[in-house]
């Protein structure tokens, strides 16, 4: 299974989503995700914010509000390049502020 889709992110990197991976989310970790590949595009190139994970330097997490939930869409940075973790639904943000709408 390849590329799924790829998007340029609001911070220039182009994030990859393999087919494999997003299968991975939508049906083992985060059904609630399926169908909702326009919303995980929005999140990275609309964010409202964009954190850094406290731990991992290298993973960012990418916030965009839909209703009353923020969605965060989580992506490693490798370079110019990422590629895509995981995403769901949060109710709070969390991390270090990178960038902000």
């Amino acid at each position: 299974m390849g590329i799924y889709f790829q998007v340029v992110c609001k911070l220039g990197k182009h994030i990859r989503i393999t087919a494999r991976q997003w299968e991975k989310i939508t049906k083992d970790k985060h059904p609630v995700m399926s169908g909702r590949e326009g919303d995980v595009e929005k999140a990275l190139t609309e964010p409202d914010e964009i954190r850094r994970d406290l731990k991992n330097t290298s993973v960012y997490r990418y916030y965009k509000k839909f209703t009353k939930l923020y969605l965060r869409v989580v992506v490693k940075h490798l370079n110019d390049e990422g590629f895509l973790i995981t995403a769901f639904p949060e109710q709070k943000m969390g991390g270090e502020l990178v960038w902000q709408k």
